[in-house]
């Protein structure tokens, strides 16, 4: 907000003001509204001040020289002034303490004074609360607590977990049993009760948690049933904040969320179906899809096991009897709810019925969302579902304490069901889960691995392949076969087949994020041919042995491939990677070759990746011609063998540009004055104050131009 902004806003208030002039109003309201045009404008610039921090010792000048604090609260606390003055007026007070222990200014605000400031404040929620006008409660309560906090770091006082979480003597002690009292005899409309919760929501996030914890104790207390079910439906939205994890022990919120959870499990006006539901379906529908996504935000949040708060038998028969004719929103948040239990659960005692009994729900659980997916044809029905087999593939990876999740895929019909419809799924999403549960299943050998060895997923992972459609299904393909290699010695004739697809894929595929995929692909199959070399022996048999690896790499296209994407590729970022590729795979020779040899890379006009030895071989018996590897790469005899791939692409030159350009940039960053940048927004903060100051004065003056009644309440003070 510079100076300008500050005069065009102050025009447009002025502006606004005057067009009151011409409505066909009484001369009090009038004036009235003028008064709440200029609060208005002087709260904005007070609390721009506030959010860019931009307090000093100027505004040392506001309180002395006008006393606005005082002025405030007496157009609060006056019962004849209007409404809409008191809220101005109040928000005013609250930015002007607030900014008054920001500044701390000749350190005349003791403790004394904070309490003292909190019991006015008190009072003024009070009375706004009479008023019904309960977003400013709310806002009051908040900015109060900010000061109090601030005020007590400028102090150098300790910020403890009680006083900072909440000024107990403000709000736990007094607004809490006020708030909840106002909530019981003063709301009495839907209406108000919708705009009361919203304004719960509007507040601090700390005054937000310890009003939770208070106002769901009340909610049995709430005769009308159509109130306490609106309640719990604006008490739930706590999740935007959830979402956020401002929660440092978000345990509270978790037990608050299941508690919930349980009193809805147990009303008979909502669970029974022998009874007429007191709820409308939707209605019912729209209040536990928000409280199962605000459990879920709260079990992803808490730092503590799940398993230490309760069991979990309660939410997993509310899921069950939910599925029960359930919609699209509810089944995929009964399926995250699953998924979040499933990797946060851990059972204390193993052998305990309450375990037997938990396996067995899980079990029925995961077979009726099987069952629904094959009726219904929304693909984020199976999606979500297959979220929670992948779930339970990766809890069975670690043996840990997964009895309870051991057989829940065994003597069942989803592997083969996965591989009959997910794989080829007209869905990009589900078919790229699809491939994400044979990537995780591949790595538990004892378990997961089985069913794909008996059902040759491998071969029919590669038939898929050739006709896959989505890039992502593609990348999650690879994904998975970059497991089985590195897991699983595979026979021949599949390992043959498995090089050629992925040779195409590399070279061929129009989407680089698959091609750049596919290097990793190749960087796990330089791996595991890497694996067998020895770094001690330092004589002939051993340059064999390198020899012998390179001959292998380019038996399965390895060489070839990197080789062609040096020469072929366009794409910056798949050239990037073939580099990364060849650059480890000549660091890793480099530890295996003897002494006197050495693996070298200049990028030059001609870029070559050059393998040689300084010493004359002559008793390698091999042809100068080496098919597996082509023309890119040959074996020179004479003064030494050399290995040499040849890229003449220019696009390392554009890469190298690249970097050049980035370090200009930063060369010339160090030459921007700082001072200077530090003086022009000196000089904007003090043209903010100055235009601040010369509003006060207008703002305090226009008391001639008002009824005497108006000047009765404070202004002719001045």
């Amino acid at each position: 907000m510079t100076k300008e902004m500050v005069s065009i806003s102050r025009e447009e208030a002025l502006s606004s003001a005057m067009n009151i002039e011409s409505k066909n109003i009484s001369e009090n309201q009038r004036s009235t509204l003028v008064l709440v045009e200029r609060i208005t404008f002087l709260n904005a610039i007070l609390k721009e001040l506030l959010e860019r921090r931009l307090c000093t010792d100027k505004m040392d000048l506001i309180f002395k020289n006008y006393n606005l604090f005082d002025w405030a609260w007496k157009q609060v606390t006056c019962e004849k002034v209007d409404i809409e003055i008191i809220k101005a007026s109040s928000l005013l007070m609250i930015y002007l303490n607030l900014l008054y222990s920001k500044c701390s200014i000749d350190g005349e605000m003791s403790h004394t004074d904070v309490e003292t400031f909190h019991q006015t404040v008190f009072q003024l929620m009070k009375f706004t609360l009479l008023k019904k006008q309960f977003l400013l409660v709310f806002e009051i309560s908040s900015y109060t607590l900010n000061s109090t906090n601030m005020f007590l770091a400028n102090e150098g006082g300790t910020i403890t977990k009680e006083n900072k979480l909440f000024p107990s003597h403000l709000i736990s002690i007094q607004s809490l049993p006020l708030i909840v009292f106002t909530l019981r005899n003063t709301v009495q409309t839907m209406d108000e009760l919708n705009l009361f919760l919203d304004s719960i929501l509007a507040t601090s996030t700390d005054v937000l948690k310890e009003l939770c914890e208070k106002f769901i104790n009340e909610l049995s207390k709430i005769s009308n049933k159509e109130l306490e079910c609106l309640a719990v439906k604006s008490l739930i939205n706590i999740k935007r904040y959830l979402d956020y994890n401002i929660y440092n022990e978000s345990i509270n919120i978790l037990k608050l969320m299941i508690l919930i959870l349980n009193q809805f499990a147990n009303k008979k006006h909502f669970m029974n179906d022998n009874e007429p539901t007191y709820l409308p379906h939707s209605m019912a529908n729209l209040l536990l899809n928000s409280l199962f996504e605000c459990t879920i935000a709260s079990i992803k949040n808490s730092k503590i096991a799940f398993c230490t708060l309760t069991n979990v038998s309660p939410l997993l028969k509310m899921c069950r009897t939910l599925l029960n004719g359930c919609t699209m929103k509810e089944f995929v948040n009964i399926c995250n709810m699953l998924r979040h239990v499933m990797e946060m659960y851990t059972p204390c005692a193993p052998d305990s019925d309450l375990i037997t009994e938990e396996k067995e729900l899980f079990e029925a659980l995961i077979n009726s969302l099987f069952k629904l997916t094959k009726d219904y044809q929304e693909w984020e029905f199976q999606d979500s579902f297959l979220e929670v087999i992948i779930c339970l593939a990766r809890r069975l990876i670690n043996t840990k304490n997964t009895t309870i999740f051991k057989d829940l895929l065994d003597g069942q019909d989803i592997i083969d069901d996965i591989l009959t419809w997910g794989l080829s799924y007209p869905n990009k999403y589900v078919q790229g889960s699809a491939w994400k549960f044979f990537q995780v299943s591949v790595q538990n050998e004892s378990f997961c691995f089985k069913h794909i060895q008996s059902r040759s997923v491998l071969t029919l992972v590669l038939d898929y392949f050739v006709d896959l459609e989505y890039c992502l299904s593609k990348i999650s393909a690879i994904q998975f076969v970059m497991e089985v290699i590195r897991c699983y010695k595979l026979c021949q004739i599949t390992e043959d087949k498995l090089y050629t697809v992925m040779y195409h894929v590399t070279l061929n595929d129009f989407d680089w994020e698959v091609k750049k995929t596919a290097f990793d692909f190749w960087e796990v199959v330089i791996d595991n041919h890497l694996a067998g070399l020895s770094v001690s022996p330092s004589n002939l048999s051993h340059i064999l042995d390198v020899r012998t690896v390179l001959d292998n790499l380019g038996h399965t296209g390895c060489l070839q491939v990197l080789v062609k994407s040096l020469d072929e590729e366009y794409d910056v970022q798949v050239i990037e990677a073939a580099v990364r590729l060849i650059h480890k795979l000549m660091d890793i020779l480099n530890v295996f070759l003897p002494s006197g040899h050495s693996m070298h890379n200049t990028f030059t006009s001609e870029s070559s990746l050059v393998y040689e030895s300084n010493d004359n071989v002559t008793d390698i018996k091999t042809s100068p011609e080496v098919n597996s590897v082509q023309k890119s790469l040959y074996i020179e005899k004479g003064s030494g063998s050399k290995i040499i791939i040849k890229r003449t692409n220019s696009q390392l030159n554009v890469k190298r540009e690249v970097y050049i350009g980035r370090k200009e940039f930063f060369d010339k960053m160090k030459e921007v004055d700082i001072d200077k940048t530090l003086n022009s927004k000196l000089q904007w903060m003090d043209g903010c104050l100055d235009c601040l100051e010369s509003v006060l004065d207008d703002v305090l003056s226009v008391n001639n131009n008002y009824p005497d009644h108006i000047n009765n309440i404070g202004l002719d003070c001045y």
